[in-house]
């Protein structure tokens, strides 16, 4: 640094430290007889690099309404801002690599599958004009004790019963009625009654 009082900062970056209590122990390294001799220090600093917020984003384009909603394309974001899954893993393996259970569907497509009590999903869409739109959801059951309702914006839609149609491949439609404002908005598909699978959301005026 060109005289032993002309300071300079040096820097390591990239540890990584668990919380709790830490020791520090600065090796001085310099090779030569004279080691400890050659440079003075005066202190050393810290600095956390901050771990980023999640945000919540569209999965690629929000969808068109009217148009069909793909429910394996939520919103991007992770476990409480797109999505809520109350086990570990993708227990159906397709598609993406996160808590939602996603699966192949008879339908020629995929669904979302393993549905539990208080699970959720969100989606973006872009609202063409505003109304009262007929959303139909394609659902799957063995069982006649799924139930759901949907969020768009602030509002809460009707709940529907999902009826048991045979199998978890043989599909049914059941629909609620919604009154979405012209714009972008977003969609919350919450799972209150679990049991079984649901493909796709189409919604028309």
């Amino acid at each position: 640094t060109n005289g032993w009082q002309n300071w300079t900062t040096i820097t390591k970056s990239g540890v990584s430290l668990t919380s709790g209590v830490h020791v520090v122990k600065l090796a001085l390294d310099t090779a030569g007889a004279n080691a400890f001799g050659n440079f003075n220090w005066m202190s050393f600093t810290d600095t956390a690099t901050p771990t980023p917020t999640p945000t919540r984003a569209p999965y690629g384009t929000p969808f068109p309404i009217p148009g069909v909603v793909q429910v394996e394309e939520y919103d991007l974001g992770g476990e409480g801002l797109a999505y809520h899954d109350t086990s570990g893993g993708n227990s159906g393996g397709q598609y993406r690599p996160t808590d939602v259970d996603i699966q192949t569907s008879t339908l020629g497509g995929l669904n979302v599958g393993w549905i539990t009590a208080g699970e959720w999903a969100r989606y973006s869409v872009a609202v063409s004009s505003g109304g009262t739109y007929s959303f139909a959801v394609r659902v799957a059951s063995p069982n006649s004790s799924g139930r759901f309702h949907a969020v768009i914006g602030s509002a809460n839609t009707q709940t529907v019963t999902v009826p048991n149609t045979g199998a978890w491949q043989n599909w049914a439609t059941v629909t609620f009625n919604a009154d979405p404002a012209a714009g972008p908005t977003v969609i919350r598909l919450v799972f209150d009654e679990g049991g079984f699978n649901v493909a796709d959301i189409t919604a028309s005026l």
